[in-house]
């Protein structure tokens, strides 16, 4: 997974979810180093509040079309 593109986006209030995310983040990014990994929090927001914001995160489509499994690393 270390190379597998991932932007998971998890509001702070949504805490079930929150520590997941961030758990992700020091495993893929903190100690294994991942260039494609990225987590944002949106402050605040819950589980349905944030995956409406999340479309509105700015550079989001430019990134998940910028990655393709023809090019992706192994």
């Amino acid at each position: 997974m270390i190379n597998l593109p991932i932007w998971a986006m998890v509001g702070t209030g949504d805490h079930s979810r929150a520590g997941t995310a961030n758990a992700v983040k020091k495993k893929l990014v903190d100690e294994l180093g991942s260039k494609v990994v990225r987590i944002t929090n949106i402050e605040g927001a819950n589980h349905g509040q944030s995956a409406a914001k999340a479309w509105s995160q700015e550079g989001l489509m430019e990134w998940m079309f910028s990655h393709s499994l023809k090019n992706r690393k192994k």
